[in-house]
């Protein structure tokens, strides 16, 4: 999404919503009695560094990933006795077309590849430290530079440094 508050229309706000939220809850819905039956399952859920940190012009997607982020935090506590896994993985920047195929604020395609996504992590290399971390069992895993991770920490800490990073890097 790349686009105002302000300017973004209730169309895209649907949309993203639909497809980062929604979507993985209804599908994740559909397998957890499958799980349950079994005893055991796997929940992997990719969601954003941008759940942490919201930043200008990304309101709709920072919200469906913060959204899917604290409903799979939610459903961890509650399957976990139950021998179902919820793990929640956080990227920073990814080489994909991603930001070519971003919305707009009224919908469009904002067909630019951000300067940012082209130094990220190519798809393969983030595929194996995804693979790695399921099989660690890890729960909650941030792939990011250490700026980004050092603003996570201290957001925690000092919740107005949010406002700093958010004016800086948007």
């Amino acid at each position: 999404h790349r686009g105002t508050c302000i300017e973004t229309s209730m169309e895209v706000y649907n949309k993203i919503m639909t497809t980062n939220f929604l979507g993985p809850v209804y599908l994740t819905k559909l397998l957890l009695n499958h799980f349950i039956k079994r005893g055991k399952g796997k929940i992997v859920t990719i969601s954003s560094v941008q759940a942490y940190i919201g930043i200008a012009n990304r309101s709709a997607y920072a919200s469906s990933k913060a959204a899917i982020s604290i409903f799979m935090d939610c459903l961890r506590g509650e399957v976990k006795k139950l021998g179902i896994s919820v793990i929640n993985i956080f990227p920073a920047h990814v080489q994909t077309s991603f930001s070519i195929n971003a919305l707009t604020h009224s919908g469009e395609k904002y067909q630019q590849m951000d300067s940012r996504t082209l130094k990220g992590y190519h798809p393969s290399i983030l595929a194996a430290k995804i693979f790695n971390s399921i099989c660690r069992k890890d729960e909650v895993v941030i792939y990011a530079n250490w700026k980004i991770n050092l603003a996570i920490k201290l957001r925690h800490i000092f919740p107005g440094i949010i406002c700093y990073f958010s004016d800086r890097y948007s």
